[in-house]
C-alpha cells in the first residue's frame, strides 16, 4: 500500500515538474488482417506412449513449449480419457499468421524425445477446435479455440 501511494506522489510531482498531463489507457490494436490467436483448452491422453508406465508431455507451439521449463505434465493409465486443463501446461496462448500454426505434443524418453506431429493449425475462427496427435501408440487429443 506505501509502494502505491509513493508510486502516486512521485507521478503528481513529475506531471506537476514537467508540465506534461498523465495519458489515459488506450485499448490494445486489433489483430493485423490474416492473423489469429491460439488458446489451449485441454489435452486428452487416449492412449499412452509408455503403456503402463508415465507419458510426461509437452505441447509445442511453434517454437515454444508448454509448459515452460524442463518438467512436462504426467499422465499415467489412470489419467486416459481425463482432460487436462490449460492451466496445468501454463495456460498457452500463440498468436500466429493466416499460414497457420505448427503444433506437435512431445514426449520426454532417454536419450532423445519422441515427438508426434500434428497437422498446421488454420488460421480460422473456432470456438471448438480438435486436433489430435497419434504416433507410437500414443494418442492424444488437444482441444482450443481460434480468434
Amino acid at each position: 500500500m506505501r509502494i502505491r501511494t509513493a508510486v502516486r506522489v512521485l507521478t503528481a510531482v513529475l506531471v506537476a515538474a514537467t508540465g506534461l498531463s498523465v495519458l489515459t489507457a488506450v485499448p490494445a490494436a486489433a489483430a493485423p488482417p490474416g492473423s489469429c490467436t491460439l488458446r489451449m483448452v485441454s489435452l486428452t491422453a487416449l492412449n499412452l506412449y509408455d503403456d503402463g508406465g508415465t507419458d510426461l508431455v509437452w505441447l509445442k507451439l511453434d517454437q515454444t513449449f508448454f509448459p515452460p521449463g524442463n518438467e512436462g505434465v504426467a499422465f499415467q493409465t489412470p489419467d486416459l480419457g481425463d482432460a487436462r486443463p490449460a492451466a496445468d501446461f501454463g495456460a498457452p496462448v500463440m498468436g500466429f499468421t493466416a499460414a497457420g500454426l505448427t503444433s506437435a505434443i512431445v514426449f520426454d524418453r532417454f536419450p532423445f524425445n519422441y515427438v508426434l506431429d500434428g497437422a498446421k493449425i488454420p488460421c480460422a475462427a473456432t470456438d471448438h477446435g480438435v486436433r489430435d496427435y497419434k504416433g507410437g501408440g500414443a494418442v492424444y487429443r488437444l482441444r482450443y479455440t481460434v480468434a
